[in-house]
Parts: C-alpha cells; structure tokens; sequence
C-alpha cells in the first residue's frame, strides 16, 4: 500500500504540486488513512511533524511512504535516517517521487556512513600533519658579512680602501660594514 504525506511550506512545493506527484505515484485518492499532511508552520515557529511521525507508525511490512522529496521529512541528515530506519523497521520503504527513488534502511548503513566519516575526517588529519612536518623553520636569515669576508674587509680597510668600495667588492652593503666593523 502507498501512503502519502505532504508537509505544506511558504517556500514550496506548493500542495498542489506535491499531491499531483503522489497521485503520479500511486497513492490512492479515495483513500483518506493513506494521506497525512502537515500544515504550514504559523509565524514564526517551528514546523511539526506529527503526521509525518503517525504516516510512518501506519507503515506495514511491503508499504510504500510516498513524498514529493526529500526535505518534505525533515531538515537535517539525522531526521531523515530517522524516518528511514523507522520506516524500514516495519518492512517498509521511502519512495522520493522528485528523484524517482526508492529507499530502504539497512542497520549497517548507519554504522557504515560513521566509519566513512571518520576515514575521511582521519585522512585530512594526515594530509594536515604532512604538511605541517614539510614547514621548516629557518630562523634567522644567513649573515651576509661571513667571517672570511670580515676579515677580507678589515684588510682592504687597513689597507686604505674606502668602504663603498669594500662593500661592493664583498657583495654587501655598506650599513652592514658599519654594524659588524669598528
């Protein structure tokens, strides 16, 4: 049997649309235990999901809960594995008419999705600790006045040379032979 629920919003599907699309699924129209509709939610409240809760509790081994998507159930990952397993305890499945699919919930799936999660959130750890142990530090930046080149500098200014003309010959700059000569 093919039980039908709609849940009526302000940003659509419009109960138009969604009872179109059960209709399009097979749920019967005469019928009225194989509906349940949740009214729009009034101003500023939260929305109730007491039908979609009793169409899922009327659900029998080989039933059908018809919805014209996805979010009609709920709004987050946990209410809609909720309604999955729920239903799938009773032997009966989900059929999504917007995606044209039909879901069964098995026992391990959610164990199953947990042990991805944490494979995947373990890998970036990893990537993470790679790319930490590739930063090195380098600390101060390499002197630049070597103590070969010092003591070329404190011969040529022995010597006489100026120290424009020492710096330029060592590769450096004049300041620096100021800090590190007398």
């Amino acid at each position: 049997m093919n039980i039908g629920y709609k849940r009526l919003s302000k940003t659509g599907p419009t109960e138009a649309e969604q009872h179109a699309a059960l209709l399009a699924a097979g749920v019967d129209p005469a019928d009225r235990d194989a509906w349940y509709i949740d009214p729009s939610p009034k101003r500023n409240r939260q929305a109730s999901f007491d039908e979609r809760d009793l169409a899922v509790r009327a659900l029998h081994e080989g039933d059908r809960l018809v919805v014209h998507s996805a979010p009609r159930l709920g709004s987050t990952e946990a209410e809609f594995r909720a309604v999955a397993a729920a239903a799938s305890a009773g032997g009966a499945s989900i059929y999504d008419c917007t995606a044209k699919v039909e879901v069964r919930h098995h026992p391990d799936a959610g164990v199953l999705m947990q042990w991805a999660a944490e494979g995947a959130r373990e890998a970036a750890r990893e990537r993470m600790s790679q790319n930490r142990q590739r930063i090195t530090k380098r600390g101060a930046p390499p002197l630049a006045l070597t103590p070969a080149k010092a003591k070329r500098a404190t011969e040529l200014r022995a010597a006489g040379t100026s120290r424009a003309k020492i710096a330029k010959e060592l590769g450096v700059s004049v300041r620096t032979l100021y800090r590190h000569m007398p």
